[in-house]
C-alpha cells in the first residue's frame, strides 16, 4: 500500500511540476531583470546569496541547516527553481515545489541586499 502511494506521489509530483514549469520556465523580463530558469552554472552565486540573505536575517551561517544548498539542481529536480538576473549578476532566487494538484510552496525566496524593497517601473 505505500508502494502504490509513494509511486502516486511521484507521479503527482511531475505533473504538478510540469504545470508550473509551463508557467514559470518562461523568460520574463522586469526592466534590465530577467527572471530564467536555474543553471547548473547559477550553483555557486545562487548558494551564497541564499546564504549571505539568512546570514544577515539570523545573524550567522550555518551550512549544516541547509543541505539542499548543495545541489540546487538535484535538491529541486521536481521543483521550478528560478534566479533573477540583471545582466550577468543573479539578484534573486525563488522555488515552486509542488505539493498537490495546482498547488505549490514558495521557498528559497531571496533578494540581494541592495534590490530589496525596490519600485519596479518596468
Amino acid at each position: 500500500m505505500a508502494d502504490r502511494r509513494a509511486a502516486s506521489g511521484a507521479r503527482l509530483n511531475r505533473n504538478v511540476s510540469r504545470e508550473i514549469g509551463d508557467i514559470a520556465t518562461m523568460t520574463g523580463e522586469l526592466g534590465s531583470v530577467v527572471v530564467r530558469p536555474f543553471a547548473s552554472a547559477d550553483q555557486v552565486e545562487a548558494k551564497e546569496l541564499i546564504l549571505s540573505g539568512l546570514e544577515e536575517h539570523w545573524g550567522q551561517r550555518d551550512r549544516s541547516k541547509n543541505p539542499d544548498l548543495e545541489n540546487i539542481g538535484r535538491s529541486y529536480a521536481t521543483a521550478v527553481f528560478l534566479v533573477a538576473c540583471d545582466r550577468e549578476r543573479i539578484v534573486g532566487t525563488g522555488a515552486l515545489v509542488p505539493k498537490s494538484h495546482g498547488v505549490a510552496e514558495i521557498v528559497r525566496m531571496s533578494v540581494v541586499g541592495d534590490r530589496r524593497r525596490r519600485v519596479w517601473d518596468g
